[in-house]
This record gives C-alpha cells, sequence and structure tokens, in this order.
C-alpha cells in the first residue's frame, strides 16, 4: 500500500513523506489532487487481501465484509457466548447418538438433551439435535442488555429463550438473566451467539481455552478419554499419604483447576473399582468417603469414614465436580 504520489498531491500533509489528498483553489490556480489508477488499485487488493485471506469469497451485494474479516483474523476475543461451540470437549465421555436417562440430561460439555431417551449425534465439528432438542444456558453474568445474533450451519431450527430464531436472527437479551438457546431436528454446525446485529465468521478458539471455559461448570479428575467411575483408572487420581490410616485421619485435598460457578455437587469414586463414594490405599482397602461440609467453588476435602486404612500408604481417590446450570 502506498500513500497518493501523484503531482498534485498535498505534499507533507501528515507529516514529513506523508502526502495527502486537497480540494485546490479554481481561483487561485491550485489543482485538486489527481487520482490513477495504480492508487485504487492498491487500495482495492488492501481491502481485498484481508477479506480473501478469511476464506471468504468478495461479494459485491455486503457492506459488511472487511468488518467481518477483522473480526476473523483478530486474535480470540471470546465474542461466541456459547461455550463448545464445536462440540469437540466431551469430559463426560458421552457416546454419540445414547439414549439420555432423564430429562435435560448433559452429553457434550455444555449441551443438554431436553427430553428423556432421546439422543443427540455428533462427528466432527457437528451434531444432530433430536426433535426434543439440544441446548445451552447461557450465563447471565455473561451477558449485557442489548441485541445479540444467532448464527449457524445445518438443518436445525432454533429458539432464544423459547422464541422462534432465523440464521442471523437477531434477540434482545438483558443484563444478568439466563439466556436458553436450543436446536431442534436437524443438524448444527459452527453455532454462535454474539454482542451486535451483525453475524461474523465462526470463532474457533484453542482447545484448551475451551476446556477452561467448559470447567467452570464440571471438571473431573479423570483423563480426558476416561468415563467417571470407569474400574482400574489411576492416571490423575488425587492421593494423600496414611502415615496414620485410622477412621477419620486420612484427608485428601483437592484444588480445582477452574473456580466453579457455584459451590459444585462433588462425586468421589475408587480408582479400582470405580464405586462411588470410595478411596482406597496401596494394599486394595476400600473405606467409604465423607465429604462434609468441605465443597467450596475452589475444591474440597475428602477423608474416610468407612474403615481404617493401612498406615504409611496412599489413599486414592477419582472425583468428579458439577455446576452446571
Amino acid at each position: 500500500m502506498h500513500r497518493i504520489d501523484t503531482a498534485s498531491r498535498a505534499v507533507d500533509l501528515f507529516g514529513p513523506g506523508k502526502h495527502g489528498f486537497k480540494n485546490g483553489d479554481p481561483l487561485s490556480g491550485d489543482p485538486a489532487t489527481a487520482l490513477n489508477a495504480d492508487w485504487f488499485n492498491g487500495i482495492q487488493e488492501e481491502l481485498a487481501a484481508a477479506i480473501e485471506g478469511t476464506g471468504a469469497t468478495l461479494n459485491a451485494a455486503s457492506s459488511t465484509q472487511l468488518l467481518e474479516a477483522i473480526r476473523a483474523l483478530a486474535p480470540p476475543s471470546f465474542r461466541n457466548l456459547l461455550i463448545n461451540a464445536a462440540f469437540l470437549v466431551n469430559q463426560r465421555v458421552y457416546v454419540s447418538g445414547a439414549a439420555t436417562m432423564a430429562s435435560n440430561q448433559y452429553t457434550l460439555d455444555r449441551w443438554r438433551v431436553v427430553t428423556n431417551g432421546q439422543s443427540v449425534a455428533f462427528s466432527a465439528d457437528e451434531i444432530v439435535a433430536p426433535a426434543g432438542g439440544v441446548e445451552q444456558v447461557v450465563e447471565g453474568s455473561n451477558i449485557e442488555t442489548g441485541s445479540y445474533v444467532l448464527d449457524w450451519l445445518g438443518t436445525a431450527t432454533a429458539t432464544v429463550n423459547g422464541v422462534l430464531v432465523a440464521k442471523r436472527g437477531a434477540v434482545s437479551l438483558t443484563s444478568g438473566s439466563d439466556a436458553t438457546v436450543r436446536f431442534i431436528g436437524g443438524a448444527v454446525r459452527c453455532p454462535q451467539l454474539e454482542r451486535g446485529t451483525i453475524a461474523t465468521p465462526f470463532e474457533r478458539r484453542p482447545f484448551g481455552a475451551e476446556l477452561a471455559l467448559c470447567q467452570r461448570y464440571y471438571e473431573k479428575s479423570y483423563d480426558l478419554a476416561v468415563a467417571p467411575g470407569t474400574p482400574n483408572a489411576y492416571a490423575g487420581a488425587s492421593a494423600a499419604p496414611t502415615q496414620n490410616g485410622a477412621l477419620g485421619a486420612v484427608v485428601i485435598g483437592v484444588r480445582f483447576q477452574t473456580r466453579k460457578r457455584v459451590t459444585p455437587v462433588v462425586a468421589t469414586y475408587s480408582p479400582e473399582t470405580g464405586t462411588v463414594a470410595h478411596m482406597r490405599d496401596g494394599t486394595g482397602t476400600p473405606s467409604a468417603i465423607s465429604i462434609g461440609g468441605s465443597v467450596g467453588q475452589t475444591g474440597f476435602r475428602a477423608y474416610n469414614s468407612g474403615f481404617a486404612l493401612a498406615a504409611n500408604s496412599e489413599a486414592r481417590m477419582h472425583w468428579v465436580a458439577d455446576a452446571e446450570l
């Protein structure tokens, strides 16, 4: 790109070497700045390169392509209020197409199937919503009062707070009030709910950032690919030494990686058997667990409340913390 350089330019208008334009004065014989194809072509190609750099095709009918390109090329701005919108985080290890066993059962992180017995199928970056819908509740603390736009790809229909919304459709949301976005009866890819009235290209955030957003609502000690309650799953288990294995003397403290939305519901599991509310020592001795009133938004403590454990060993347990809406 270059500044105007025709003979009638306004020399150094914006500083040394920074020429500009002038209207001229016909009475004094001072000509207006002449334009040339070289300058116009430079401007055109600079703007086109930014738009085409996002993978978009120039569209003469659109007046927002440059704005969309700037937003798309900028670092992640978290403008998409939908979390796990690429459907890649699956801490519960939900199996595609598996029938749910309760209404509003969570499947992929932050997405719940509305109707008991229905399911959601998923593959790379896409889900197929059931007839009763799959939905996400957007936390009110992330919403400012104003206009928002919802966009997605695929054949599903959508509602926001129960009101039907078209693709690239506008909705009004209120600060502090949760918003429920539901997709019904069809394929969904790249869903995005963002502030404003213009739908921009889908914001794909790094997986680690997306996982951290999900962990505000649900977190587990297991490896990502291991379902809670899996037996003989030792990797990642929380542990504490048992110098004194007496009843109530073994305490395992847990600090969450992400502060929870509210005080979560915590479930614990034996790493060896997957038994709920149990820990095991190094010799395989089990004990029931009590967590009492120790659970907070940042962690909890658990102690052996069922049996004494072997001294000079190690107690281990897995856990899940659920603070979903």
